[in-house]
């Protein structure tokens, strides 16, 4: 994934990103943990990259 976000980021990429197959369970049926899991670990790969920080 993260060779991906650095595959985004050379090409000019300015979209969004939405984490899509986001899994479920009974001791999580809204996905709200599992959506926040998501989108950190999404944020964490954009920051690695630099993303945003005139990287």
């Amino acid at each position: 994934m993260f060779e991906a976000v650095k595959a985004y980021q050379r090409g000019g990429y300015k979209g969004l990103l939405c984490p899509d197959h986001v899994p479920v369970s009974d001791l999580d049926e809204n996905r709200e943990r599992f959506m926040a899991f998501a989108l950190g670990y999404a944020r964490g790969l954009l920051q690695a990259a630099g993303v945003g920080q005139g990287a």
